[in-house]
């Protein structure tokens, strides 16, 4: 594949005065051919290839080399019109179907023709690791994962230490959350080839899904050696020290992230959340008011920012904050649920009811609606009510600790000593080092025994 973005920042190893690389491009040395076009600019390119093209009219790589620089400067049209014409010269020629299944796919979105040009390829060389390669992106791009695991599947079996291969496959297995296998296929990319920073990254990625953070910090690092102004590898690696709650080691990331890229957004939200985890919620505001001036339409970070003003007994405005994200996306069901938590702190527990109601409607899988909704139902001693909510969130098999842990408090409260005991024991269960479950435990077989 090939984009604009990549062409601009490449500087020439050619003298622009020799025109003849013009037409030199293979897969080998594509990136060395863009240097050269790049240098010398596409309408000049163009008009050296036509006159090489005048003096050879049936050589199907200049048609083919003027579709590539015609599609850098976005004449799609024409650039297919050349295409055509290399195909209809040398149809039997992979790399041709390739680039305009790249340019159909990825520059016009006519996914069907792309589709059709890929399978060409393959079907013209299919022994040509490149085709399945493409193919496979193109799957990818239209999230289909297992089609592309079968093409990148059969890139390495054609070239077993294909490391992009093995990258791409990784990020379509965590796409189908394969966690553990997508970390392999990441551990043979980085196996292969040790000095890309990018495969480091995402082989740090693949350890943080599977809560290996100190593994997935040693990958950060790794990337970090080779691309030290590379703002993304102090954000991954920020997270990673976070999820440790390493929250000094997490706020230096950040902040070496915000001064690579003053105006990176993300670094500024992982700043302001480890401020806030350290009780710094005036800064962790003023990070997310950044956050906001950076990009006025994200929705999560009002419900942060809402989330912070609450902290500080600013509750009207933390109310406004929730209801700017909900205008923004009204299918966010955190900014529903933390509008509640926020109704309920001021009293105002039938408004908040309400809110915690929008957001199982908005997304019923939502995990912390049912556990904050639960607290404030034990708030108000509504115990029954805390139990059929636990219930529901069981049902929809959110089993998760607190769920449990709450129910069985409920049921304590109720004096349904029996019913709390089950509850705390699948709540230990799921977090064997919860002290305030076994503490819970502990007291509900006393009462049990005592009655």
């Amino acid at each position: 594949m090939y984009n604009k973005s990549s062409v601009v920042k490449m500087t020439s190893k050619y003298d622009p005065t020799n025109n003849w690389h013009l037409t030199q491009v293979t897969h080998l040395n594509f990136d060395k051919w863009i240097d050269f076009v790049s240098e010398m600019g596409y309408a000049k390119s163009i008009v050296h290839l036509d006159e090489f093209i005048k003096k050879h009219p049936k050589n199907a790589d200049l048609y083919h080399n003027k579709g590539i620089i015609l599609s850098m400067m976005d004449k799609h049209t024409k650039a297919i019109k050349c295409l055509d014409k290399a195909i209809k010269l040398a149809p039997g020629n992979a790399d041709y179907y390739n680039t305009k299944g790249d340019l159909l796919a990825f520059g016009m979105q006519q996914y069907e023709r792309a589709l059709e040009c890929f399978d060409k390829a393959v079907s013209v060389e299919p022994d040509k690791p490149i085709v399945h390669a493409n193919r496979g992106d193109f799957f990818s791009l239209m999230n289909q994962h297992r089609q592309a695991i079968e093409c990148y599947d059969k890139v390495l079996t054609l070239e077993p230490n294909n490391a992009k291969a093995y990258n791409n496959k990784g990020i379509s297995l965590v796409k189908l959350g394969k966690h553990e296998e997508a970390a392999k296929c990441f551990a043979s990319a980085t196996e292969t080839m040790k000095d890309n920073a990018s495969l480091y990254k995402n082989r740090g990625a693949s350890f943080a899904d599977l809560d290996e953070y100190d593994k997935a910090i040693e990958c950060y690092e790794k990337a970090i050696e080779l691309e030290p102004d590379n703002a993304s590898l102090y954000e991954g690696k920020g997270i990673a020290h976070e999820l440790l709650d390493q929250h000094q080691q997490a706020l230096e990331c950040f902040e070496k992230a915000i001064e690579l890229e003053p105006d990176n957004a993300n670094a500024y939200i992982g700043k302001g959340a480890t401020l806030a985890l350290l009780n710094l919620h005036q800064q962790a505001l003023e990070c997310f008011e950044k956050v906001l001036a950076l990009d006025p339409n994200d929705a999560s970070s009002y419900t942060s920012k809402g989330n912070l003003l609450a902290s500080l007994e600013r509750y009207d405005e933390a109310i406004e904050c929730h209801d700017k994200a909900i205008q923004i996306m009204p299918e966010l069901a955190q900014a529903h649920s933390e509008k509640a938590n926020v109704l309920a702190t001021i009293g105002k527990y039938e408004d908040a009811f309400t809110s915690y109601s929008k957001a199982i409607i908005a997304d019923p899988k939502y995990i912390k609606t049912y556990i904050d909704k639960t607290i404030t139902m034990l708030n108000i001693k509504r115990y029954d009510d805390a139990i059929k909510c636990c219930d529901v969130a069981l049902k929809l098999d959110l089993k998760i600790h607190d769920i449990f842990y709450y129910k069985g408090f409920a049921h304590h409260e109720l004096g349904q000593y029996s019913h709390a005991i089950q509850c705390f024991d699948e709540a230990l269960a799921l977090k064997p080092n919860s002290i305030d479950a076994r503490i819970a435990l502990d007291k509900a077989r006393q009462m049990l025994k005592s009655k």
